[in-house]
């Protein structure tokens, strides 16, 4: 059995093998960068050097540069500057920071604010749905529908980029009929900014009854 944990004193009573998890060497960093944006490390820029030092060598940070990089065509220096520029003030849980929650809340920040208005109001939505659990696209699918008035292609575009700026996770699987199911979810700490931009989780969760509701009024 493999466990993931923060807690070490899991481990201790299940008699298990201890396996710490180190963050990336700045080498798997620039390595990760590159691969984002199709590039040779030894071809990256100094700004993409910089952007590792932003991020703290935290995975899930260097995934979200490395997304918002492939999306302005590989400008690092776009990148930094929305690292540096980031309000923590807007978002922060000031009493539960430390400086890797920062760098993370940062580049959470950073990506969604890349986004439109529009979409990053359907970005924040994704916190009505649990994240224990994926989400099929067609439950997405009617909440954007009532929120956005956004069609199945819409829905399946703006989850596609989602996914490429690795806000979001997408398991897509075929079927025997010889179309595609896919499965959103959320990291657990995308999870979180969502539900800290999006507002009220009961009219959240109201939103989305009412978009049932408009499909299925009996």
């Amino acid at each position: 059995m493999l466990i993931t944990t923060r807690d070490a004193g899991i481990v201790h009573t299940l008699h298990g093998e201890r396996l710490p998890v180190s963050l990336f060497t700045e080498r798997e960093a620039l390595e990760l960068l590159a691969e984002s944006v199709d590039m040779l490390p030894a071809a990256l820029p100094p700004e993409a050097h910089e952007v590792v030092d932003e991020c703290g060598l935290l995975p899930l940070a260097l995934a979200l540069s490395g997304g918002m990089a492939k999306k302005r065509g590989g400008d690092f220096r776009s990148v930094l500057e929305r690292l540096r520029r980031a309000d923590l003030d807007k978002i922060a849980d000031r009493e539960s920071f430390n400086p890797q929650h920062k760098t993370l809340w940062r580049a959470m920040q950073a990506s969604v604010e890349m986004l439109s208005i529009d979409d990053q109001r359907r970005f924040a939505e994704l916190a009505v749905f649990s994240e224990e659990e994926t989400v099929p696209e067609s439950t997405v699918a009617t909440l954007w529908e009532h929120t956005g008035r956004l069609d199945n292609l819409d829905t399946e575009d703006l989850l596609i980029d989602l996914a490429g700026r690795s806000l979001i996770q997408v398991d897509t699987r075929p079927d025997t009929d010889g179309t595609t199911t896919r499965r959103i979810s959320l990291h657990d700490l995308l999870h979180d900014y969502a539900v800290r931009i999006a507002g009220d989780p009961r009219e959240l969760n109201q939103i989305l009854v009412s978009a049932y509701q408009e499909k299925c009024p009996d």
